[in-house]
């Protein structure tokens, strides 16, 4: 489904690829192998905004009311970047051990213990 679209770029991303952790979820989206291209990957920041509020804000591509991975790690070696693309107000762990509990509200972007479990898209760009 494409979620951005400018002078000839083009972002697609995937359907739902599953629940991981954020190694396993590179790993999945670098693995798949939609519409036959193998340029797949795990979205950035910037793109997974762009998927929320092009497509999940507007009800298009049936994304689950979820945390979804980022490609991007936070400041440390245990936290990667996930959004929340719920309408509500989840938790989430961010902490080596998962004991530090915090809240993300709607389209917030977190840094998040890279061991939990988050849900998979894979994004590619291409031009035409």
């Amino acid at each position: 489904m494409i979620f951005f679209a400018q002078g000839g770029q083009y972002q697609e991303c995937s359907g739902e690829l599953g629940i991981n952790h954020w190694n396993g979820a590179k790993t999945v989206a670098g693995g798949y192998s939609g519409k036959g291209y193998t340029d797949w990957r795990l979205p950035d920041r910037g793109e997974l905004q762009l998927m929320y509020e092009n497509l999940h804000q507007i009800g298009l591509g049936g994304f689950i009311d979820s945390f979804y991975w980022s490609a991007n790690t936070a400041n440390d070696a245990y936290n990667c970047y996930s959004q929340n693309f719920s309408s509500s107000i989840l938790d989430y762990s961010y902490a080596l051990n998962g004991t530090i509990t915090r809240y993300a509200s709607p389209g917030d972007q977190v840094a998040a213990y890279n061991m939990n479990n988050c849900r998979v898209r894979a994004v590619r760009s291409f031009t035409l």
